[in-house]
């Protein structure tokens, strides 16, 4: 779907195949959408968008309200995202839909700067690192900066670790 004239819960990419790489590209979401939305479906159809990258790429709020930045849909595992900007998302940096498939595996979410999004991470993960981001948020807000069992509690052996946070309450649950 275009930026322009996109369609509200319709992400602007979707990917489904495994080994994709993303880089230095600028996304707009649109309302209640996603930037990018890597799915991964239960069931034996090879439907899993796991073990891409995404580096270098902008994802910035075009007006709309609930926007997100990268959204996992299934599980998908061994992920970097690295090097990116989230700026301004009124949703979900990153975001994690459901663990209908897996709990996200063994995910690299490094060198990332978070900038006034409402939440910066949100999603289960196993086994992951989540390291050396700058995550400037509202000062003192209420919303989460780092949640590692957004989804139904889901997630374990995650490591938060070097990060530069705005303010003395970080707001992490690993």
């Amino acid at each position: 779907a275009p930026s322009s004239g996109a369609v509200a819960t319709t992400p602007l990419l979707e990917l489904t195949r495994q080994g994709w790489q993303i880089i230095n590209i600028e996304f707009t979401p649109h309302t209640s959408s996603a930037a990018i939305r890597l799915t991964r479906s239960a069931s034996v159809d090879l439907i899993d968008a796991g073990h891409c990258i995404i580096t270098d790429c902008f994802f910035g709020a075009n007006g709309g309200s609930g926007q997100i930045g990268i959204e996992d849909n299934g599980g998908c595992g061994f992920c970097l995202v690295a090097n990116n900007r989230f700026q301004g998302l009124t949703g979900t940096a990153i975001k994690g839909l459901n663990t209908g498939a897996a709990v996200p595996q063994m995910w690299q979410i490094m060198s990332n700067y978070f900038n006034g999004n409402t939440n910066a991470i949100g999603m289960s993960l196993t086994e992951s690192i989540v390291a050396d981001n700058y995550i400037l948020q509202t000062a003192n807000d209420t919303n989460f900066k780092v949640n590692l069992i957004a989804v139904a509690a889901q997630g374990s052996l995650n490591q938060v670790i070097n990060n530069i946070f705005s303010d003395a309450a970080a707001n992490v649950t690993i």
